[in-house]
Order: structure tokens, then C-alpha cells, then sequence
């Protein structure tokens, strides 16, 4: 009989995304999120589901029965929410996990984390490998950080088979946050401006990537108690995205000679923006963060050289290629309309 896996926030971006993989790859899957998830990425999926709550232990205890593997990519991923708050789903979500899945036969757990948790270093400390020091700066990176504390005490204490994967920015089908959102945003506007100077590098991974990562790891007892940093091979310039996005969703795309400091203030400014709009106006979360704009206005450089040596084959390596093909979703399933043929 096929093993059984588990994936947490199995409605969400990555773990529906990892529910599909498990389900093609023949697996028997059985997906929990909160009860009020939105299922329809997962509906039509031969699975189990139960409902739960990372903050609610009660609700994990059904979980694990007959279940192999265990895929944890479950946590808040916003960067406005206080430290108090996201450190319950992250941290003590993930211990709450833990615990319940500590006396049952789990052969893996694949548990998420986040590049992020490096903060912004310096050019001298790059490239980024897993021995680089961790800076996490915001309440989301800190969380992040604290749940690898909590991964690797549960490995430390009882033995537990975890390993780690820090994902880069993911993008792909059905990603509506983060890096998610320049496709849409580029496609709503007629023009948009893009520096000669801005050539510091876009550390990004393709979600099937993130989940191919995560189910290579699993099959291999050698990579327990390992973390592993997933990005693609050639990553764009910030300067090359939106000439990349620009022409397949029709927008045209303008060279500018605007200097990167320059770059760095009018994002900050449009951060700030977003904002007030957000605390003032729409009451929802802003649509430009101040993080994801510092994010994008820092040079970064990732090494994928560990998980690669291990053995996994990226199936986008070239962020451009992953891209396009992410344009081709959004186009496909209505999430925009581009007066253009994708070429």
C-alpha cells in the first residue's frame, strides 16, 4: 500500500501545491488546514482532509494515524502581523505539531522555513550558504527562526526524523502574496518603469521546486537533521522582471536611468503608502509591505550547491522560464487578461 502523507495549510499556495505533487507521485495524502479554509485547490483531489488548528493541540491529535510523512509548510506568511501572534502558528504551532507526532512511527517531516531568516546581509557575507549567520529583522523572520529552533530540538531530544528546506521568495501558480503579486500588478498597468541600475539579483524559486525540494528530501534517511536552502539556478536582475513580465501581459515597459538610491526611497515611499491606504482606507493588509520593498531593493545572492549535491534537479532552474509559465497559469485559470499572446 501506498504511504501515507500529511500536509499542513494543504489549502494554501505551497500546500496545495504539495498536495497535487504527492497525489500525481501516487502517495495517499491526508490534508489539514483550518476548518475554514478555502478547499477549492484541493476539492477535487483524491484525499482525506481534517480540519485543524496549529494553535489548538486537541485538533492534531487525530492527524497522524498510518501516516509516513509529514510536509509542514502550515504558518502565517505575512509580514505585518506582530511577533505575539505569528509566533503561536509558526513556533508554538509547530511544537504543537511536534508533540502530537512524537509517539507515532513518522519516518520524515519536511519542515518550512524561509531565506529570510538571514535578514539583509552584507555583500561580504554572500553567497548566502545554510553555515551563513541567521539576522532575521521582521515578526515573520523571527517566527521562522524560532520554529527551526523548535525543529531542531524535537530532532535533539526525541530523535524525531526533520529536516529543514529555506525556500527563496516563491512564485507560481496560485501565489496571490509576495512576489505573487508583480505578475497582476504589472498586467493592470499600461507602463512601468524599470532602472538600468537596478542589476542586484531576484532570489526567487518556483513553487514546484519548493514541493519537489521537499518530497526529494523525504525519500532520503541522509538528509535528516540537514537544512537545506532551495532557490533557482539563474536568477533575473531586478532590472530584467518586469521586461520579462512586461510584454506578455501587454504592458509596456520603460527604460529609465534612475539611480538604485533613488529606486530605494520611491519604494520605501510607495511602502509607506500602501500603509496608511491599508490602516486608513481599504482596512485590509497593504499591498506593498515595507519589508518586501526593502527585500527587493537589496543585492542578494543564494547558493543552491547543498541540495543540489544531494542529488535534486531543478525543474526550473532559469527563473525566467518559470515565469513565463507562471503567466501562462494566471492567463489559463482568469486570474488576468493580457490583451497580447504570450510569446
Amino acid at each position: 500500500m501506498a504511504k501515507l502523507a500529511l500536509v499542513t495549510g494543504a489549502c494554501g499556495f505551497v500546500g496545495s501545491n504539495m498536495v497535487e505533487l504527492l497525489v500525481s507521485e501516487g502517495f495517499r495524502v491526508r490534508a489539514t488546514d483550518l476548518e475554514s479554509a478555502d478547499r477549492s485547490a484541493i476539492e477535487s483531489l483524491d484525499i482525506e482532509f481534517i480540519p485543524s488548528d496549529l494553535t489548538r493541540k486537541e485538533s492534531l491529535k487525530p492527524l497522524f494515524d498510518g501516516v509516513a510523512l509529514v510536509f509542514h509548510p502550515g504558518a502565517i506568511f505575512n509580514f505585518s502581523v506582530p511577533l505575539d501572534v505569528i509566533k503561536k502558528v509558526n513556533a508554538e504551532g509547530t511544537r504543537n505539531l511536534l508533540e502530537a507526532a512524537k509517539d507515532h512511527p513518522i519516518e520524515h517531516v519536511i519542515n518550512w522555513s524561509t531565506t529570510g531568516v538571514y535578514g539583509l546581509p552584507p555583500r561580504k557575507l554572500q553567497p548566502i550558504t545554510e553555515e551563513t549567520p541567521l539576522a532575521p529583522a521582521n515578526s515573520y523572520e523571527i517566527s521562522k527562526k524560532l520554529q527551526e529552533d523548535v525543529a531542531r530540538e524535537y530532532t535533539r531530544k526525541y530523535n524525531m526524523p526533520i529536516t529543514i528546506i529555506r525556500p527563496a521568495p516563491i512564485y507560481g501558480p496560485r501565489s496571490r502574496y509576495a512576489l505573487g503579486l508583480l505578475i497582476p500588478i504589472i498586467a493592470r498597468c499600461n507602463i512601468c518603469c524599470s532602472s538600468v541600475f537596478s542589476r542586484s539579483r531576484f532570489p526567487a524559486v518556483h513553487v514546484r521546486d519548493v514541493v519537489g525540494a521537499a518530497l526529494f528530501l523525504s525519500q532520503k534517511k541522509e538528509t535528516i537533521g540537514e537544512t537545506y536552502i532551495v532557490v533557482d539556478d539563474q536568477l533575473l536582475t531586478v532590472f530584467e522582471v518586469p521586461h520579462v513580465i512586461g510584454p506578455r501581459v501587454g504592458t509596456y515597459i520603460y527604460t529609465t536611468h534612475i539611480p538604485t538610491v533613488v529606486i530605494k526611497y520611491l519604494m520605501r515611499f510607495v511602502a509607506a503608502w500602501s500603509s496608511l491606504q491599508a490602516k486608513y482606507i481599504t482596512h485590509r493588509p497593504p499591498k506593498v509591505e515595507r519589508d518586501i520593498a526593502s527585500y527587493l531593493s537589496h543585492a542578494f545572492l543564494f547558493s543552491n550547491e547543498k541540495i543540489k549535491k544531494a542529488g535534486y534537479e531543478f525543474a526550473y532552474p532559469d527563473t525566467q522560464k518559470g515565469i513565463i509559465d507562471s503567466i501562462e497559469w494566471y492567463k489559463r485559470e482568469g486570474w488576468i487578461k493580457c490583451p497580447q499572446p504570450i510569446h
